[in-house]
């Protein structure tokens, strides 16, 4: 029987939508010191030309201990040029903002190289690199030189026809591989086997005459001492038996079907198979319970978009090892394209998966399925020992109900989406929410009536390393309960935060027992995506716990170390019908949800955050309500300052134990010892404007507002609200009533504090008016308004004094968004 999965429509806009044995391996990354510059509307680690620091040291018993020893470029020998760091994305001139540790080699000339010395006896070699795109799309094809103690001893054939992706945030579109703005996904591997190179050896990979990329950008090198091929074992018939053989270059997808179906365990001799194509018009390739062995990853290959395997039948247990799935994707666009996977649906009932190499695929591995293509959810399956690479969405994605399951020791480099998921996805819940914002015909009609499946529960996924996501998270959380993330790391995230929990994509609420993140490290995590050049980007914090669709609640966070994020350590963020996106259709019942959403039973213990972008613990999006348990949180090194804590009451804190380097005040406003630019935001009188704010809580009309921000907002003495006019509509006005005619001479404006918002102009003048009716004194001629985080988000406007009852703002433009904005409007007197 075909299967189908559902297109994975999680990263629509208004969200987003998985180690190296470090210490067993002295894993080379490099930890990045930072500058800070200005990303959308918050300042972020940057780190141009700033230099690499030793490499990370973590905790003993983290990550996936893995057979190879990875080796960074920029800390070995060379006479090229070493680019970066950078943490700018989307951008070619910054293509090291998706290496790991955000610096690599640039080999542009003849000669240029860059050598490593081997530490142990290898035989293979797994080079990262990236070289250009075509121009017009599609990918080049060139080598590489690579040398053994001074003699070229392999010439290395690279590619970008997997590589290359481009404007930015789309997915679902196959045009996103022809070139256009905001390009990304620079970064492709290859791997081959080598003679034996003994320790001690210079290897190096040299750009010679006969190697003509334009460039080489080279970020890492990874040495192994691959084991001899396995041999077939007792009980298995060859897949040769079937009229296929290895190597021959023909697809082989039909007779492949046909061996799963006439024997219980089918073994693949070394050599690479093709399926492409399956006679009958499955999907991919159905397991009726048939053992899958290989004569191991590096010798064994099934290649092809058929290479995917479902297995068939609720308490079927399939079981698939020893053997590399290399898929042909070259974008995320399974709705035109067709299902681009190595496993997916539901995985039966005591499955395994082990010792699997998967690469060059939409998602990785995908387990559970939409009605009516389950029967019943996945239980008790265990994922081991594998690599994951270079994929357009997700690595493992449990869902769909998939309870009490294993995935340990895997290791992933370059997903496109979440690395290691549980999505615990409600699907009444589901179908009614994607009728209501695509139509009737969204869903199936076979589906639309189905059952619930079960909340995905009792899951573990250890001792995992995640590097470079380049889309979404290395860990997250989508409802559910008793599921367990544990003695992992997260290495250089791109867009999103490290660990993301999340109420969201009509999941299960949370619930008892908690679930768990405990002894992970999270290093240069965080970054931008969604609402990019806008007032209000979405900065991701390492740690995220979002409230988009109701409560967080059940939740144990326990020994984590974050290290350098790129905004802030821990981020909590709200929703509701304050913060819904303009155009985005949410239905009213998930945004009153956010509206009333808390936090409870949620504990973060034992963390430690080090060197913010911005902020060490930030709560934004009026994520204030219930409580959380801060038990030994210690923050240091933030730029901006410890805590922003977005109008949160002191209740909102429940500190236990020693929480150094940050503390609550009462409630709203940034912490003390944040930097503020030194302008207060309580509306009492600045120092040197004697009478104070004239226009504090004075009474305030408007030409409009758009969603909550009322003309309130601007005369409330807090900067952290704001007024904003509807978009698209100038001009716009808002008019403060002193009260009496009162002697005026300078007018202070204000938007939110400069971490929040970056720099604009507002084309605006001021007017003066004593019946509320006539504005016929111009205090200030129409002109550009200069806000610069540098300087505090505030500008003065000062005027002959002049005696005026109404004080009117008309904008007539803003650079950085297209309304009115004013958080503070103030006015003084001489």
């Amino acid at each position: 029987m075909g299967q189908e999965t559902r297109p994975d429509h999680r990263r629509t806009v208004g969200r987003a939508l998985v180690a190296l044995g470090a210490l067993t391996l002295a894993l080379q990354s490099g930890a990045c010191s930072s500058d800070e510059r200005t990303n959308g509307e918050d300042v972020a680690k940057d780190d141009i030309g700033q230099a690499a620091s030793p490499a990370t040291a973590y905790p003993a018993g983290r990550g996936a201990a893995v057979p190879w020893i990875e080796h960074q470029a920029e800390d070995n020998p060379t006479n090229a040029q070493v680019i970066g760091p950078s943490r700018i994305k989307w951008d070619a001139n910054h293509i090291e903002a998706e290496a790991i540790g955000r610096k690599a080699v640039r080999l542009t000339q003849t000669g240029h190289y860059v050598s490593f010395r081997t530490t142990a006896p290898a035989n293979s070699i797994v080079v990262r690199f990236s070289i250009p795109d075509a121009p017009n799309g599609g990918g080049i094809d060139r080598t590489l030189g690579l040398y053994v103690n001074g003699t070229r001893v392999k010439t290395l054939n690279l590619t970008s026809r997997y590589a290359w992706s481009y404007k930015g945030g789309l997915i679902g579109d196959p045009i996103v591989d022809t070139p256009a703005e905001q390009p990304h996904t620079f970064f492709d591997e290859v791997h081959v086997l080598l003679d034996s190179i003994p320790q001690g050896a210079e290897v190096k990979l040299q750009r010679d005459a006969q190697d003509t990329a334009a460039f080489y950008v080279i970020d890492l090198v990874d040495f192994e001492q691959v084991a001899p091929a396995k041999t077939m074992p007792a009980g298995f018939r060859s897949i040769t038996e079937f009229g296929v053989q290895p190597n021959d270059g023909l697809n082989h997808a039909t007779e492949i079907q046909n061996a799963l179906r006439a024997t219980s365990k089918l073994w693949f001799p070394p050599g690479e198979y093709l399926a492409t194509s399956i006679s009958g018009g499955n999907v991919g390739l159905d397991n009726p319970g048939t053992e899958v062995r290989g004569a191991g990853e590096w010798y064994t290959t099934l290649r092809g978009p058929k290479a995917l395997f479902f297995c068939i039948g609720a308490n079927t247990k399939c079981v698939y090892g020893d053997f590399a799935v290399f898929g042909e994707a070259k974008a995320r666009a399974e709705e035109t394209q067709g299902v681009q996977k190595a496993f997916a649906g539901p995985l039966g009932n005591g499955s395994l998966l082990e010792n699997l190499w998967i690469e060059h695929e939409v998602g990785a591995i995908w387990v559970g399925n939409d009605p009516p293509y389950q029967d019943a959810p996945t239980q008790n399956l265990t994922i081991r020992n594998c690599r994951i690479r270079n994929t357009y969405a997700d690595g493992i994605n449990l869902d769909n109900g998939t309870s009490n399951s294993l995935v340990e020791n895997v290791h992933f480099r370059n997903t496109g989406d979440d690395a290691a998921v549980v999505w615990s996805i409600k699907w009444t819940k589901w179908v009614k929410e994607m009728t209501y914002r695509f139509g009737d015909n969204y869903i199936k009609p076979e589906a639309k009536n189905a059952p619930d499946q079960g909340i995905g529960h009792g899951n573990t996924f250890r001792h995992i390393t995640v590097q470079m996501p380049w889309r979404a998270n290395c860990f997250a959380s989508y409802g559910g309960y008793d599921n367990h993330f544990e003695d992992s790391i997260c290495e250089d995230v791109l867009t999103y935060p490290g660990i993301l929990i999340d109420n969201e994509f009509s999941s299960y609420p949370f619930s008892a027992p908690v679930t768990v993140y405990k002894n992970i490290s999270l290093n240069r995590a965080g970054g931008t995506m969604f609402f990019e050049n806008t007032s209000r980007p979405w900065n991701h914090g390492a740690l995220k716990l979002y409230m988009r669709e109701g409560d967080v609640n059940d939740i144990l966070v326990d020994n984590l170390e974050i290290i350098d994020p790129t905004f802030s350590g821990i981020e909590f963020r709200g929703f509701g019908h304050a913060y819904a996106p303009p155009g985005e259709r949410v239905s009213e019942e998930y945004l009153t949800a956010a509206d009333n959403a808390k936090y409870t039973n949620v504990t973060l213990k034992n963390i430690k955050i080090t060197n913010s972008g911005t902020y060490g613990i930030e709560i934004v999006d009026n994520a204030t309500r219930g409580q959380v348990t801060f038990e030994n949180v210690s923050v240091a090194g933030s730029v901006k300052g410890p805590l922003d804590q977005g109008g949160a009451p002191g209740s909102f804190f429940n500190r236990v134990g020693s929480n150094p380097g940050w503390e609550p005040n009462g409630g709203g406003g940034n912490d003390a010892g944040t930097p503020d630019s030194g302008q207060p935001d309580s509306g009492q009188p600045d120092s040197g404007q004697p009478g104070g704010n004239l226009a504090l809580n004075k009474p305030v009309s408007e030409s409009s507002h758009t969603q909550n921000y009322a003309a309130t907002n601007a005369v409330d003495g807090n900067a952290s609200t704001y007024w904003e006019s509807n978009n698209n509509a100038f001009p716009q006005t808002l008019t403060v009533d002193l009260g009496a005619a009162r002697n005026v001479n300078r007018i202070v404006l204000k938007l939110p504090p400069p971490s929040a918002w970056g720099a604009r102009t507002q084309t605006l003048s001021v007017l003066g008016s004593n019946d509320g009716s006539n504005f016929g004194t111009t205090l200030v001629s129409s002109r550009g308004v200069n806000f610069d985080p540098a300087t505090g988000n505030q500008a003065t406007l000062t005027f002959t004094t002049t005696s005026q009852r109404y004080i009117r703002l008309n904008f007539t433009g803003n650079t950085g968004w297209p309304a009115g904005q004013v958080s503070e409007f103030e006015v003084y007197g001489p």
